[in-house]
């Protein structure tokens, strides 16, 4: 855990006991990496007013005001000491040596200023690499492939080396990475999770070497794929007096994307793997206006994420094709997912006569062959008999009820009259409500259970997002009893969840610059863009600089805004 130098409170006793006017400043780190943010904090008397320096050099990633104070007795005086602090916390836009210049703090009868402070940002691969072996603990970041062609899988897993085991795993963020979809191969919070581990030497020490994070990969297109690094925290030992942190980022990647070489067919969309195709068809004879179901299976293993529905040539004049309902059954390797997924479809021809449905084809680049390759399902023939005029159902039914014949004629031999028409419940209306009621009643059930059997993927993905950005709003109410650090990690996670169902990502992908795109993309306001980062920011942040009761509430608030606020753009 990053940690302010402890020199400020010392300052307070010895220096600023009997003089009012000071000022004092103090910084994480005087030599930091280019991804490590920094924490720079101005302490005076709560009776003086702060100025802070320029930080043009700097990305503000937070701004906490503060203040405590205490009774000293010295030989029998009693004194009160007051003392006001401003801390930062900040991302450094350049490397190098870089100066911040002097605070100032405007007090009742004087100023004062404090001295520059000058931190050096290092290249954070270079400071990785100089870690590696020598550090009693650091992190790193691997693909199992440094080149790949677009759609081939590769592995990205972070290790924790350290030379003592810690008790616990704190955090894992993941660094950005635009154009590459990423799928976690475990869930690392799952607290059922055991985390993989074994020794290794590195330049003659000894490491325990823990498997934090490991993921399947796949780029969405040719060039280069920056891959920011990894950011990990574990807790080193617990201690009634201060826990001890492991934390830190790991190195960069780069990964070099070919585009597939081989022409690419009409009907290749950028799948990539081993796969196959089959169907059935309940029936290939029907009588018109009778439904007949179809299903259509893809396996195999590799980028189902981009998997397209298969689309059929029914002509629309002459069927009704609903569906199709889709059953996924995958699992995530190292290869891709694997396994299959069913559409099933349920086809209804209204007019007679004989047609040619033409097969559903893709294709896809076999990166173990380095070849195209196609699949596809076969002709369809069907042929469509003259059904019952009686019984219909049409296009133009909105409801898809059926019509039927229900006149009743009766021949009469005699005009005796033995009984008169009241005598008979038969024919009355309080028959037919008796007769019909149950059947309409059937029918009224039958209607929307097909109605809901109908629901597309979005129509589904729509009611998810409904109940995701009621019950968000709701979440965040019952968490405000939470403080510190697990009050964050629990706001952070409610958070995650409501993206991940509204914008329809994965968790991998759950980065602050991808959710920003995606926002955008939806045309969500720049203000409400703008919060979102600000909150992210300070949830990120926190693990660096303790968050008071007051600042957390503040959070809680600004976070439920946050969501209202969205909800009623997305």
């Amino acid at each position: 855990m990053i940690r302010l130098l402890a020199i400020l409170p010392l300052f307070i006793v010895f220096f600023g006991f009997g003089q009012k006017a000071y000022i004092e400043t103090a910084v994480s780190s005087s030599r930091i990496s280019s991804v490590q943010p920094l924490t720079y904090q101005i302490q005076t008397d709560c009776d003086c007013n702060i100025e802070p320096p320029d930080f043009s050099d700097f990305d503000v990633l937070d701004r906490q005001p503060g203040q405590s104070s205490y009774t000293m007795n010295i030989n029998g005086k009693v004194t009160n000491v007051c003392t006001s602090t401003l801390t930062f916390v900040l991302r450094p836009k350049k490397k190098g040596k870089i100066t911040i210049g002097e605070a100032t703090a405007k007090c009742e009868n004087e100023n004062k200023t404090s001295e520059d402070v000058t931190v050096t940002v290092v290249d954070a691969d270079e400071l990785h690499k100089a870690n590696e072996g020598v550090a009693s603990y650091y992190f790193k970041l691997v693909s199992n492939k440094q080149s790949v062609y677009v759609g081939e899988p590769f592995t990205l897993t972070m290790y924790l080396y350290s030379e003592k085991l810690p008790e616990n795993i704190n955090n894992i963020v993941k660094g950005d990475a635009l154009g590459l979809t990423r799928h976690p191969l475990y869930n690392e919070r799952d607290p059922g999770h055991t985390f993989t581990r074994y020794e290794q030497n590195v330049k003659g020490k000894k490491y325990q070497v823990i498997e934090l994070t490991k993921e399947v990969c796949f780029a969405d297109h040719p060039g280069t794929i920056d891959i920011s690094a990894y950011y990990g925290s574990a807790v080193e030992s617990y201690s009634i007096w201060e826990n001890k942190y492991m934390d830190g980022y790991s190195n960069s990647l780069q990964i070099k994307v070919k585009e597939v070489p081989v022409d690419k067919p009409e009907n290749y969309y950028g799948m990539a793997g081993e796969f196959e195709i089959t169907h059935e068809i309940s029936k290939t004879s029907v009588v018109a206006n009778h439904a007949i179901d179809m299903n259509v299976t893809i396996s195999g293993t590799g980028n189902f994420h981009l998997l397209k529905t298969p689309e059929f040539n029914f002509p629309k004049d002459s069927f009704m094709v609903t569906g199709p309902e889709i059953e996924r059954n995958l699992t995530q390797s190292e290869e891709g997912a694997t396994g299959s997924v069913n559409y099933h479809y349920v086809i209804t021809p209204t007019k007679a006569g004989e047609y040619l449905i033409l097969p559903y084809s893709f294709s896809y680049f076999d990166w173990n062959d380095k070849q195209m390759k196609s699949v596809s399902t076969h002709d369809i023939l069907l042929t469509v008999a003259k059904g019952n005029e009686t019984f219909m159902v049409t296009n133009n039914s909105s409801n898809g009820e059926e019509a039927t014949e229900t006149d009743i004629r009766y021949i009469h031999t005699t005009s005796a009259e033995f009984f008169t028409d009241a005598d008979f419940l038969f024919g009355r209306l309080y028959f037919w409500l008796g007769v019909t009621g149950p059947l309409g009643f059937f029918f009224v059930l039958l209607i929307i259970k097909r109605r809901k059997s109908k629901k597309s993927e979005e129509e589904i993905k729509a009611a998810e997002q409904k109940v995701a950005k009621r019950s968000t709003v709701k979440d965040i109410k019952k968490l405000k009893r939470l403080e510190g650090i697990e009050g964050v990690n629990e706001l952070k996670r409610a958070l995650e969840e409501y993206f991940m169902v509204n914008l329809d990502v994965g968790r991998s992908a759950l980065s602050r610059n991808n959710i920003i795109q995606l926002l955008d993309k939806k045309g969500v306001n720049t203000s409400i863009i703008q919060t979102f980062g600000e909150i992210w920011d300070k949830l990120e942040m926190a693990r660096y600089a303790p968050i008071s009761s007051q600042n957390m509430s503040e959070l809680y608030d600004k976070t439920e805004a946050l969501i209202q606020d969205l909800n009623r753009q997305l």
